[in-house]
């Protein structure tokens, strides 16, 4: 799901109050738990994934828990998670994904 920039922006001013709120450190034990699972969701959504959590090796890379990996680890994750879950599109979600986040250093590599 892509975000709109008033969505975005919405989110990054909530992430904002709640990392003021945090850093703090005026929050009770579970307000501080809450606003940090708040946070986690928010930073989740921005970042392209799902707010709930990722389950399946799939979902995960969709999320893009593996975008700071190399090509060839990346692609051994994709390999593995194609066959536990064939969804073309989550697999090509998670590959743009990754070249998306390090296109920087896949050009450099060419």
């Amino acid at each position: 799901m892509t975000l709109t920039f008033k969505e975005k922006r919405a989110l990054q001013r909530t992430a904002a109050d709640l990392l003021e709120k945090l850093r703090s450190g005026n929050l009770k034990y579970k307000a501080k738990r809450a606003a940090q699972k708040e946070l986690w969701e928010i930073l989740t959504k921005l970042k392209g994934g799902d707010a709930v959590g990722a389950k399946t090796l799939m979902d995960k890379l969709v999320a893009g828990q593996s975008n700071d990996k190399s090509v060839d680890a990346f692609i051994d994750d994709l390999q593995r998670a194609w066959r536990d879950d064939e969804d073309l599109e989550k697999a090509k979600q998670a590959a743009i994904g990754y070249v998306d986040s390090n296109k920087l250093e896949l050009e450099g590599a060419a």
